[in-house]
């Protein structure tokens, strides 16, 4: 009996021996061999963990600051560039499913002007299809300062900002505490065609260069409200005005 009970204190003592060991290890070498000092303010701790190349940025007193390290996606439909103080990530085409398809995809694309391939075939399977997209602003769809874009096709710019943003549709100004990244119209297809996005398309919307014949495929047309269900007032919305919209970032 007494045998087991110190080949039991003995078993103990050489686990106790290999955890401080390993402890002291751990205060010697740091994490990844770098050094580690426990009281180190916070930049230091976060060179230490952040060991996958991942940036973080902080201010003289090793506070993170977060809006450097965050950023958030828009896309500025029929524009090629970037509000103010964004980034330009890229501009491209806009493109959906076509307006007479029952099928396909409904969201509306930014696409790549300069596409790159993966496998393909070049035979027509007749699968998804994605069309181009035309202004359909002629005069019978009122907003007269879109006429002149009448059946060509639209542009978009992929934005980068540092602040949460959201689409105000209904309104061309942002609530308290916001500021209105672009402001313009919301557009989609036509009531009696297949369903598609709603985008908030730019007051000052331009087209792409070439573009003009009228080839149809994905079309937008001003969105007009319904009153009904819709409340319609002298102060609120009107039957068969053309509704606004706007791009809000966080102050």
């Amino acid at each position: 009996m007494e045998i087991k009970i110190n080949i039991k204190k003995r078993y103990f003592q050489i686990l106790l021996i290999v955890f401080l060991i390993g402890i002291f290890s751990f205060y010697v070498t740091g994490y990844h061999a770098g050094s580690f000092d426990p009281n180190a303010p916070n930049h230091e701790l976060l060179q230490i963990i952040d060991q996958n190349g991942v940036s973080i940025d902080q201010d003289e007193d090793g506070v993170i600051d977060k809006a450097n390290n965050a950023g958030n996606i828009f896309i500025r439909w029929g524009r090629t560039t970037c509000p103010m103080n964004t980034e330009l990530i890229y501009d491209g085409l806009v493109a959906g499913g076509h307006y007479q398809h029952s099928g396909g995809g409904s969201n509306t694309l930014c696409l790549s002007k300069n596409p790159t391939w993966l496998n393909y075939d070049d035979g027509s399977q007749n699968g998804n299809l994605l069309y181009g997209t035309e202004y359909q602003t002629n005069p019978s769809f009122g907003l007269e300062v879109f006429n002149s874009l009448y059946d060509f096709d639209a542009p978009c710019a992929v934005c980068l900002v540092e602040a949460p943003f959201f689409m105000h549709p209904g309104s061309k100004e942002c609530p308290s505490g916001w500021t209105v990244l672009y402001e313009g119209y919301l557009m989609s297809e036509h009531f009696t065609y297949q369903k598609s996005e709603t985008v908030c398309v730019d007051k000052e919307a331009e087209s792409i260069a070439g573009s003009g014949t009228n080839s149809n495929g994905n079309l937008w047309y001003p969105t007009e409200a319904e009153c009904g269900s819709l409340p319609c007032s002298s102060e609120g919305y009107v039957q068969d005005r053309e509704i606004t919209c706007s791009v809000c970032v966080k102050n």
